[in-house]
């Protein structure tokens, strides 16, 4: 004999061994009820999942590279934080401080996710001294040296254009980068 869910009485399943409640009318309607609240759950979940899908497919260009972008600078700020500023030197441990790019990403779209181009900067140099390029250029020598400065020189002219699925590898493969850069501390 099993004991309902419900009022607790004794009784023998009917039709299969897995049944949980007794055949009162009570006990059969709070069973109803259940199974209607695990389907409203299991719908509900579907849904989220439908949406959210539906949202990373209608991203347009501009927003993936949005999101390209926060990851690959979160990499560089964790990349760099015990190097110091790249214009001034100073320390940026404890500190905000920012993802500077020595060819500004926005007008330099094939520079924009190279790792050669881009240093921390305290927020002082990048955005109150619009980059301190001076400084920065005397400093990314010492950093990456000539030829690579040169490299980006040279590549700094180029036109590129990324498309969604670009910039979608971008961002994975930066934020894996910066779970695995946060488990090596």
């Amino acid at each position: 004999m099993k004991k309902c869910k419900n009022c607790k009485s004794p009784f023998s399943p009917r039709f299969s061994p897995l049944e949980r409640f007794c055949w009162a009318v009570e006990c059969k309607s709070m069973e109803a009820m259940e199974k209607l609240r695990q389907i409203k759950a299991y719908t509900a979940k579907k849904q989220k999942e439908r949406l959210k899908t539906m949202k990373t497919e209608l991203m347009t260009v501009q927003q993936w590279a949005s999101k390209a972008q926060a990851s690959f600078n979160r990499f560089i700020r964790l990349r760099d934080e015990s190097k110091g500023c790249v214009s001034c030197g100073v320390s940026l441990i404890g500190k905000k401080f920012d993802a500077g790019h020595f060819y500004n990403a926005n007008n330099h779209w094939s520079l924009r996710f190279d790792e050669a181009n881009v240093h921390a900067q305290c927020v002082k140099c990048n955005r109150d001294l619009h980059g301190n390029l001076l400084e920065y250029r005397q400093r990314i020598v010492e950093r990456i040296g000539a030829k690579e400065l040169e490299r980006l020189e040279m590549e700094a002219s180029a036109t590129r254009k990324y498309t969604r699925d670009e910039l979608r590898d971008i961002d994975q493969k930066y934020r894996l980068r910066c779970k695995t850069y946060c488990k090596k501390d």
